[in-house]
């Protein structure tokens, strides 16, 4: 048991050098108003890690959908919205109301992906 719980503590800690040394400092120029530019690649480490479960893949993924409309990276922010529909994602209200991705809304990707959340979101609440 100790050392099954030792490896999920050390699946834990995996992303916290890449939290620390890339995503805090993106965050912290985010909020104090800096330019975000365009480099946006860290984010797919955290996407593409086979470490998280699906719901923290799914999170990633709507961040990374945030991040990349901000970017101005449309086709990566609809790639980022599209496969986090397909993970468990049922937040349909940020969908619906994130300003972040308000550009998305009118795309047909976004309607789909959409759909797929809003019928998994009723099936979860019925």
């Amino acid at each position: 048991m100790a050392s099954a719980l030792q490896r999920d503590l050390e699946t834990i800690e995996l992303p916290i050098p890449m939290i620390r040394e890339q995503l805090l400092p993106a965050m912290r120029a985010m909020a104090n108003g800096e330019p975000l530019g365009k480099d946006v690649r860290y984010f797919r480490l955290f996407v593409d890690s086979t470490t998280q479960s699906p719901r923290q893949r799914a999170f990633f993924l709507q961040i990374s959908a945030e991040f990349f409309c901000a970017a101005e990276h449309w086709d990566k922010a609809r790639d980022a919205l599209t496969a986090a529909a397909e993970m468990p994602l049922i937040d349909v209200l940020w969908m619906d109301r994130c300003p972040a991705i308000a550009e998305l809304r009118d795309d047909a990707a976004f309607a789909r992906a959409r759909a797929i959340v809003a019928a998994r979101a009723a099936d979860v609440f019925a």
